[in-house]
């Protein structure tokens, strides 16, 4: 008889555990109709993505959604509403090992093991953007004897917010940056590597920005490739930017209890 009440109890229990994960899946925790609604935000953008190997050429070449899940209820909570659109994501994981920020453009620094949450859709429309370009302006190697070290110089222009994002190569160290005084340290790795975020804010008048950096070989040796580099362009003024009809297609079908903060980016990558 005990037995018998042992099993039941267990059977009861996991009855109350499925229970309450349907209830907790069916019950919608957002409000947009009160006082004081409850939405649940999402930042995310319609991004165009070149990426270059070792000898800068194009290897992938695509156009997509992305946004961040913010809390732990997305992207189920919205099955209902974009669940085609859900279908088509593709996981980030190995663009994540293989592109230096995973090829999004992103607000602020993040770990690979964050931007492996974002979701991506591909799309088959490119945004409607200006693009953001990177030129490297020259490339000078010094040897003093006491130190040896590879200047690059590059300059930037395009919209009035950009990321740049680099990273140096095994055994290359950054020793210095014109535009900060000391290098900084304690940043998210990436295979191992350091990484540098460097985000770009101008006025009504835009801007070139041109920046030089130094790198350090570990061992007194440099490579064919040093430097992994990529600009970032992110576009919120919607005067300026328009979404194309597809984007907006797809921000139609969010629900009224979503705050959207939905702009269009691009990202491009390369290597010195």
């Amino acid at each position: 008889m005990a037995r018998y009440l042992k099993y039941l109890l267990m059977v009861l229990s996991g009855t109350c555990v499925i229970f309450i994960i349907v209830a907790c899946a069916a019950f919608i925790p957002y409000d947009e109709n009160s006082s004081t609604p409850v939405l649940q935000r999402y930042w995310m953008f319609h991004s165009s993505r070149t990426v270059r190997d070792d000898s800068n050429t194009v290897i992938k070449k695509d156009n997509g959604f992305s946004f961040y899940n913010m809390d732990r209820n997305s992207p189920i909570i919205l099955e209902d509403y974009i669940g085609d659109y859900l279908d088509k994501a593709e996981s980030l994981v190995d663009d994540c090992r293989d592109i230096l920020y995973c090829g999004l453009p992103v607000l602020f620094t993040e770990s690979n093991e964050n931007l492996e949450k974002y979701i991506w859709i591909p799309t088959e429309t490119e945004p409607k953007i200006d693009k953001v370009d990177l030129m490297l302006t020259s490339i000078e190697y010094f040897n003093s004897g006491k130190e040896i070290f590879m200047k690059y110089c590059f300059k930037t222009y395009g919209t009035d917010h950009y990321n740049i994002y680099f990273s140096p190569r095994e055994n290359i160290m950054l020793k210095k940056i014109d535009l900060l005084e000391t290098v900084p340290t304690n940043q998210p790795k990436w295979n191992g590597r350091e990484t540098y975020f460097i985000l770009y804010v101008d006025g009504k008048e835009r801007k070139a920005l041109e920046f030089c950096m130094d790198l350090e070989s570990v061992n007194g040796e440099f490579g064919r490739v040093n430097l992994d580099i990529a600009i970032a362009g992110t576009y919120y003024n919607e005067k300026v930017v328009q979404k194309s009809d597809e984007y907006r297609e797809f921000l139609s079908k969010f629900p009224k209890w979503t705050s959207l903060n939905a702009w269009s980016g691009s990202y491009e990558s390369w290597v010195y």
